[in-house]
C-alpha cells in the first residue's frame, strides 16, 4: 500500500490498481465510506443487454419467463437470509429480478395499479426479514439488496410514482422531484465522497477536537445519537447541493 498521508489522524492509503476490480466492482474501497459505488456501471451494462434480449422475446415466452425469474429471485433471497448467506452488493443476481419487473411496470397498465398490494408486501416481508435476522443473529452481515422487501419496496415506490404522474400529467412538477429524477445516478455516484468528507470533518471536530461524547435524543421512544443525525443530514444536504450546482455547469452530463 502507498501511504498518502493523514487526515484527521487517519492514514489514507491507495491500494494497488487492479483492472478486474475496477471494471466489476468500480474500483477500490474509499476510506471510512466503504466500497465504491461505481460497480453499478458494470451491472447496468449487463442488465441493459439482458433487458434488450428479454424485450425481444415473444410475449408467450416473455411473460412466463419474467414471472419465473421473479419467483426464483424471491425464493433465493429468502433462502439467503434463512441460511445466513449474504450476497455481495455488486453481484448481478441482486438485480436480475428488476428486468421483468421494469418491463411489467412499463408495458402492463395493470401492474402499477397493484401498488397497494406491493406496499403491503413490503411491510410484511420487512417485518419477516427483521424477525428472522434478529432470531438468527444475522443483523449487520452485509445483507443489502438480496431481500424480497427491497425488491417489492422498489416496485411499490415506482408504481406509486407512475400512478401519480398519470394523475398529474398536466401539473407542474416540483423542482425537488425534478432534481431527484434527473440526477438520481449523480446523487448515487457522489454521495459516498460526501460521506467520507463529512466523516473526516466530524472526526476532527468531535474525536480529535473538543468532544468525543455522543449526545442522545429520544424520537418515538428510540434513543438516537444527535451527532449521527446531524452527520447524515449534512451528507444528504451536501450531496444534493453539489449535484444541483454541477447540473448548472458543463459538467451536467456526468451527473445526469
Amino acid at each position: 500500500l502507498i501511504n498518502a498521508g493523514k487526515i484527521g489522524g487517519i492514514s489514507i492509503v491507495l491500494p494497488p490498481f487492479q483492472l478486474g476490480q475496477a471494471i466489476i466492482m468500480g474500483g477500490p474501497d474509499l476510506p471510512i465510506a466503504g466500497g465504491s459505488v461505481f460497480y453499478f456501471l458494470f451491472d447496468l451494462i449487463l442488465l441493459y443487454i439482458l433487458a434488450y434480449g428479454y424485450y425481444r422475446l415473444k410475449d408467450t415466452i416473455r411473460r412466463p419467463l419474467g414471472l419465473l425469474v421473479i419467483i426464483i429471485s424471491m425464493v433465493y433471497f429468502q433462502y439467503c437470509i434463512f441460511s445466513r448467506r449474504a450476497v455481495a452488493f455488486w453481484r448481478l443476481e441482486n438485480f436480475l429480478i428488476y428486468v421483468p419487473i421494469a418491463y411489467f411496470l412499463r408495458f402492463s397498465d395493470g401492474f402499477p395499479k397493484l401498488k397497494n398490494f406491493f406496499l403491503l408486501g413490503f411491510i410484511i416481508f420487512s417485518v419477516e426479514e427483521s424477525m428472522v435476522a434478529l432470531r438468527m443473529h444475522f443483523l449487520g452481515y452485509g445483507v443489502l439488496y438480496d431481500r424480497v422487501s427491497i425488491a417489492i419496496g422498489a416496485t411499490a415506490i415506482t408504481s406509486v410514482i407512475l400512478e401519480a404522474s398519470k394523475l398529474a400529467a398536466n401539473e407542474k412538477k416540483s423542482d425537488f422531484i425534478r432534481l431527484l429524477s434527473v440526477y438520481s445516478l449523480g446523487i448515487f455516484a457522489l454521495h459516498k465522497y460526501w460521506v467520507l468528507l463529512v466523516n473526516l470533518m466530524f472526526l476532527e471536530l468531535f474525536i480529535n477536537g473538543f468532544s468525543n461524547q455522543s449526545v442522545n435524543v429520544q424520537i418515538f421512544n428510540l434513543n438516537l445519537d444527535a451527532l449521527q443525525l446531524i452527520k447524515v443530514a449534512a451528507e444528504v444536504a451536501f450531496t444534493l447541493l453539489s449535484v444541483y450546482l454541477l447540473g448548472r455547469t458543463p459538467l451536467k452530463k456526468y451527473v445526469s
